[in-house]
């Protein structure tokens, strides 16, 4: 009897999951970097996902909304704007990392619980209120 790792079951689970879509998406087989690709566009539909969930905690659209807000004139939104721009650069470095890693074999494939539980913008907290200087 062969023993299979409950997180290898998971990767192959998931590879089989986007090669079945993708045949039905093509109507044949699809290439190894196919699957790669899609996979690849799977995380970081995630990420951004992730990202712009975070930002409209504060009622912002999405992430890129909140980083427009860097150079605001309002301390409050510019101390957000400039936490969120750090916060998605971050997010995405560390998502390219993991990304990378996981192309060159140093690293499993990990599931989004375990991919989201890497990413700084899962253990994200919005800076303190600004004080008001006017007083």
């Amino acid at each position: 009897t062969i023993r299979i790792p409950v997180h290898m079951i998971e990767t192959i689970n998931k590879l089989m999951r986007v090669q079945k879509k993708l045949v039905q998406d093509f109507g044949r087989e699809p290439t190894p970097e196919e699957i790669e690709a899609r996979m690849v566009a799977n995380y970081t539909n995630f990420i951004q996902k992730k990202l712009d969930e975070f930002a409209q905690t504060r009622n912002y659209d999405g992430i890129l909304s909140a980083c427009s807000y860097a150079t605001s004139s309002d301390p409050q939104f510019a101390l957000e704007g400039q936490y969120c721009v750090t916060l998605r650069d971050e997010t995405w470095r560390m998502g390219y990392d993991i990304i990378d890693k996981v192309k060159a074999g140093e690293m499993e494939i990990p599931t989004y619980d375990e991919l989201y539980a890497m990413l700084p913008v899962s253990s994200a907290k919005w800076p303190d209120e600004v004080e008001e200087s006017a007083e």
